[in-house]
């Protein structure tokens, strides 16, 4: 099925939306098992002090679940978490799954912001996001993360690290007609359109 990239940055994302990304049953399992590893790190280098935890694009709170699953994994609570976006949609969400879940109110800060502007209380140890995409940054991972940035210690750790895109090639009649089948504008003759 061809379909247009969700492109959060310019429009919220519906319930749906997020459910759908949401599915996934080995991305969370992963990212819980790297914020371990990163706090772990960052324990070891603050020799136990707090640290900051930041969630950027946090949506409605699988992140936040994780790194909270995360410091009781490594025996260590003194982590405060920031969990950030700019969906009013997804921040009622959060604060509804901190309810339900008892998220201690002291240790996660729900914020209704953009990443790019934010003014943070304090300098990240750690920064978690997912703004991956379904290829490539169509979230515009680099842009919003590259503005993030200065929201981090210098030795702070972002999870994921890094990530890659890999394309395949694929044959099916019934992709080939759907993707023949686009309504060219008037005037276009090659496939400068994106169809």
């Amino acid at each position: 099925m061809l379909q247009t990239p969700l492109q959060p940055l310019f429009h919220n994302l519906s319930a749906d939306d997020y459910a759908s990304l949401e599915e996934c049953p080995v991305k969370y399992p992963c990212y819980e098992k790297a914020i371990a590893r990163a706090l772990r790190e960052q324990v070891r280098r603050r020799r136990g002090q707090p640290l900051v935890l930041m969630v950027l694009g946090a949506g409605r709170g699988p992140l936040v679940a994780r790194s909270l699953a995360a410091m009781a994994s490594i025996d260590f609570e003194d982590v405060t978490i920031y969990a950030l976006d700019k969906n009013p949609t997804a921040i009622s969400a959060l604060q509804q799954r901190a309810l339900d879940e008892k998220w201690p109110a002291s240790r996660v800060y729900i914020v209704h912001a953009d990443m790019r502007r934010w003014h943070a209380p304090a300098a990240a140890d750690i920064v978690v996001s997912e703004l991956l995409g379904s290829f490539g940054d169509n979230e515009l991972s680099p842009e919003c993360l590259q503005a993030a940035a200065r929201l981090m210690r210098p030795d702070g750790i972002v999870v994921p690290s890094s990530y890659t895109s890999y394309l395949a090639p694929v044959d099916s009649r019934l992709l080939w007609l759907a993707a023949s089948a686009c309504q060219r504008p008037a005037g276009v003759t090659d496939d400068a359109d994106g169809c």
